[in-house]
């Protein structure tokens, strides 16, 4: 297995994947801002002052999407390119943009069987998806399409390079 390979091209797809699915966070925070400032107003402990507002709070936090997802994305990258490294032998397709899209079909649906069990796991988090929203559930099943699409892409693009 050449996991360097694998890491290197899902972390180059990673940083993609990582602004789209930022855009998508903005999106949400945006259409759901009561919601949101809900979810953060009960995860802050009670009897605890942060000095700041509610919706200063918000703000920082929707200023601090993209930079954030594009870091996670990053490490969700890695992980995903790591995973496709050690199974694109196994995976459905000949050409490897095609082995990274059946990757992140299997990577999606295990991920959302796995939010029906246990819902807001971590692992749906770490791969910035998100399955509370029906309505961003398409944009977050596209990204990651296209991080398995990328992934396979550079893993193309870096074994040139490698002389294979």
């Amino acid at each position: 297995m050449d996991w360097g390979h694998g890491a290197k091209s899902g972390a180059v797809a990673g940083v993609v994947y990582g602004i789209l699915s930022g855009i998508i966070g903005i999106a949400y925070m945006l259409s759901m801002k009561e919601e949101v400032m809900a979810k953060m107003q009960a995860a802050i402990p009670s009897g605890v002052n942060i000095g700041i507002s509610m919706d200063t709070l918000y703000q920082i936090s929707l200023i601090s999407v993209i930079p954030s997802s594009a870091i996670m994305g990053v490490i969700s990258g890695v992980i995903f390119g790591i995973l496709f490294a050690g199974t694109r032998e196994e995976l459905f397709g000949e050409k490897e943009t095609v082995r990274g899209i059946s990757l992140a079909v299997i990577v999606f649906a295990g991920l959302g069987l796995a939010h029906m069990i246990f819902p807001n796991n971590i692992a749906g988090s770490l791969f910035l998806l998100n399955f509370t929203s029906l309505y961003l559930l398409p944009f977050s099943a596209a990204a990651m399409l296209l991080m398995g699409y990328l992934t396979g892409r550079f893993w193309v693009r870096f074994g040139k390079n490698q002389g294979k």
